[in-house]
Order: structure tokens, then sequence, then C-alpha cells
């Protein structure tokens, strides 16, 4: 399955979709079948506990997510049994000086 949009991200060097069971679905880049990546970040989504993270009045579940590591960033999404990651370049802003 290709997903054309996945590719037009900004700042991005490569994605994973994955099944909910780990399983690649697309890829691309420089996250082209990169299963054990997609099993690390899969395992990070599922052993997440919301009640460490959220409010406890929260009932909302974890949908996004984002690992800064350095000079790149991994945003993931889960959205219709899928988990959508894309590892992107971190550009900091310059900072303003008045």
């Amino acid at each position: 399955m290709m997903l054309s949009w996945m590719e037009k991200v900004p700042d991005q060097v490569g994605f994973l979709v994955l099944n909910v069971d780990g399983g690649v679905v697309s890829s691309g880049g420089e996250l082209e079948n990169e299963e054990r990546i997609g099993e690390i970040i899969r395992k990070m989504v599922y052993c997440a506990d919301k009640r460490d993270l959220l409010p406890a009045d929260n009932s909302d579940s974890i949908n996004r997510m984002s690992i800064y590591l350095g000079k790149y960033y991994y945003v993931v999404t889960l959205s219709n049994q899928r988990i959508y990651i894309s590892k992107r370049e971190y550009l900091p802003a310059e900072p303003v000086i008045v």
C-alpha cells in the first residue's frame, strides 16, 4: 500500500506505517523496511501507561507522541488501527536578536 501523502511531510527523511501487530504496511526513505525501529516504537506506544501521562479524570487515549533524538525526531500517530511513524530532521529555530 503506497501512501504518497506520507512522502510529502516537510523535513521528513523516512516513514513507516505499521499495523497493530507491528507488521510493516508501508515504508520509505531512511526507514525503508526498518522493522526493528518499528517494533521499538510500537512497544513504546503500547507500553506507555496513560494513567502516568494524563490527568486522572481524562478518558482520552494517547494518539500522538514525539521522540526527540538529537538531529532527528520521530512523530508517531495512531489512527485507524495503524501506527504512522515519520522520521524528521530537527531544524531548531534561529534565536531572534532584538
